[in-house]
């Protein structure tokens, strides 16, 4: 049993190793840019929704877009000058907005999708999509760790002794430990310095916001947008807000 006990203590400790060296690989990430634009921000901060929000945003900051409240509905207030080259993000939402009105559910949808082109531009502030090894890591390390836990439970209960099960208790807070550091964010350490920096720089911006400001040039309120979301949506957005919800 001694034995048995040994090599489940191996095994897991093994999980508990690889789960934490794969996921510091994925977590640390590079150097990011030195400015990261709205877009940018708005990925970081809320993935491809907040991108979506943020360029409409946009659009009816600039008059593009007519929120129609009583509808509950948005409408292609006009369509862009030619001269005027708009992010992917924008051209998904003015191709689904119709001059009638629809309802923004279609749009937002389509603007999701267009955001993807944003994390493309993120290499190394966002963990990578997809079922690598590296993404797996989680997965791997506590796989090892469960077939060790649940192998030693079972031979302690069948023998009568609680040895093993009593060995692998201590281990079981670093399982939930790195658990919790393995699922905790989309975004690597160097992703979330990122966004942390652009808070910091941005906070003048937010306290006027909350102070009902209304003058803040167009690019800082689309900042503090992409930071907070919805809530941010003030002075001339705030119909926007409550049709959005």
């Amino acid at each position: 049993m001694t034995g048995v006990t040994s090599g489940l203590l191996v095994l897991i400790a093994i999980g508990v190793v690889a789960s934490a060296i794969l996921h510091g690989r994925v977590s640390r990430g590079s150097s990011p840019p030195e400015e990261l634009e709205f877009y940018q921000v708005a990925y970081l901060a809320g993935g491809p929704s907040r991108v979506a929000e943020v360029a409409l945003s946009y659009l009816v900051w600039a008059g593009l877009v007519d929120v129609r409240s009583a509808a509950g509905s948005l409408a292609l207030v006009s369509a862009p000058n030619r001269a005027v080259e708009l992010a992917p993000v924008e051209k998904a939402l003015v191709a689904t907005i119709p001059p009638e009105g629809r309802t923004p559910g279609f749009p937002l949808g389509a603007a999701r999708e267009a955001a993807a082109g944003v994390a493309d531009r993120l290499s190394g502030l966002v963990v990578p999509p997809g079922l690598s090894l590296l993404a797996l890591a989680p997965a791997v390390g506590a796989s090892i760790i469960a077939a060790g836990i649940a192998t030693a439970v079972m031979l302690s209960v069948e023998q009568g002794t609680p040895t093993g099960f009593l060995a692998i208790v201590p281990l079981v807070g670093v399982i939930v430990v790195l658990t919790a550091v393995s699922g905790r964010s989309r975004l690597t350490e160097t992703g979330q310095q990122a966004l942390a920096d652009v808070r910091a720089a941005r906070a003048d911006d937010l306290a006027l916001a909350e102070l009902g400001v209304t003058s803040l040039p167009i690019e800082s309120g689309l900042y503090i947008v992409a930071l907070y979301g919805r809530p941010a949506m003030t002075g001339g957005l705030l119909s926007l807000r409550r049709l959005l919800g």
